[in-house]
């Protein structure tokens, strides 16, 4: 029986995925949008936040980024809520203050944003700011992982694999670990791998074992954010599961599953989540 990967040990917070292009940032004069922002535009104020975080044509200043996000947040911009929560939550530009990361998470993940519903989860889960609550937590990794946010969805299949805040479903797990898997999610490919390698919640199958195993190992070397989490799995053995189920298999079985992996990576070009 292999050995399945375990729910977030460390926040991902500072992991996000930040689409650039579609906040309006590029493109745009820093002295608009200062203009902008100081005439109190909610997106501009947002924006700029962002620039100070990420020292985009200024030097980096968390500080100021705070200071802009909390102009934003306070009209309620979701994302800039959700940004003054992961700073609260690092200390970064603020003194570390988790009970003002969840109050801001909390702003956000009402209305709707993904990535806040998963980090008030991960807070309600860790019981940081918050009264620790795993049912509470459940509920908010489950409303994340239904918009289609990969931590969430990978979150909940360790939920459901473990009976965590959820009644214990292998079936369940799985497919949510699938979900997070075909994002390119490497310990959910690998936990996907698994579970086809020992019959858990699906059916045994050693083909799709290899395959989603065979993944697991490419996207562990190629993905430079995925170093940068506790629950990322050892290279080496991830490689010794894969080829534990690739013994299994006939030649024309592995020649068939290794065209099939050139296919994914020639639809899936690596992507990373470092912001």
């Amino acid at each position: 029986m292999l050995k399945l990967c375990h729910g977030s040990e460390r926040y991902i917070f500072a992991l996000l995925i930040f689409c650039l292009s579609n906040c309006g940032i590029r493109g745009q004069s820093l002295a608009v949008l200062k203009q902008k922002a100081a005439n109190g535009n909610a997106t501009a104020q947002y924006n700029l936040g962002i620039r100070y975080r990420d020292g985009q044509g200024m030097p980096q200043d968390f500080s100021q980024a705070a200071d802009w996000f909390l102009k934003s947040a306070e009209q309620g911009d979701a994302h800039a809520q959700s940004e003054l929560g992961i700073l609260f939550h690092l200390g970064e530009g603020v003194t570390l203050n988790n009970v003002q990361a969840a109050f801001w998470f909390r702003k956000a993940a009402d209305q709707g944003y993904g990535a806040a519903e998963y980090n008030l989860g991960v807070l309600y889960k860790e019981g940081q700011g918050v009264q620790q609550n795993i049912e509470q937590a459940a509920f908010w990794i489950h409303k994340a992982a239904e918009q289609g946010y990969m931590f969430g969805q990978y979150d909940l299949g360790v939920l459901y694999r473990d009976g965590m805040g959820v009644s214990q479903d292998a079936v369940k797990a799985s497919a949510w670990f699938r979900k997070a898997a075909e994002q390119g999610y490497a310990p959910a490919q690998y936990n996907l791998g698994a579970m086809y390698h020992d019959g858990e919640g699906v059916t045994q199958n050693f083909i799709e074992s290899y395959f989603w195993l065979s993944l697991a190992a490419s996207s562990n070397v190629e993905n430079p954010s995925i170093k940068y989490e506790k629950n990322a799995i050892n290279q080496k053995y991830v490689e010794n599961a894969r080829d534990d189920s690739a013994s299994f298999l006939n030649n024309e079985e592995l020649l068939q599953t290794r065209a099939r992996l050139r296919k994914w990576h020639e639809s899936h070009p690596m992507k990373t989540t470092l912001r």
